[in-house]
């Protein structure tokens, strides 16, 4: 018998206005490779935005997890991105 995934908060610590970022915490239901507690790319790149991230810098990913935030840092400091200012 194995135990149920559980669901606990993860912590970003930024001093950032109140109305800043709303985020619905939804499950990942159509992922099949979900992991408990993964954020999305979207909100790895708001973080990353809020800190002023850019190519070059150095992250640590203290809970690698899923590997999906590791995975949104390398697009985020992708040089040849399509979306940057020219």
């Amino acid at each position: 018998m194995s135990n149920p995934p559980t669901s606990t908060p993860a912590s970003v610590a930024l001093d950032v206005p109140r109305d800043a970022l709303v985020h619905i915490a939804r499950p990942r239901l159509t992922d099949p490779g979900r992991v408990i507690g993964a954020k999305p790319a979207t909100f790895a790149g708001w973080v990353f935005e809020l800190l002023g991230a850019q190519a070059g810098d150095t992250f640590h990913d203290l809970y690698p997890g899923s590997g999906g935030i590791a995975r949104a840092w390398a697009a985020y400091t992708d040089t040849d991105r399509e979306d940057l200012p020219a």
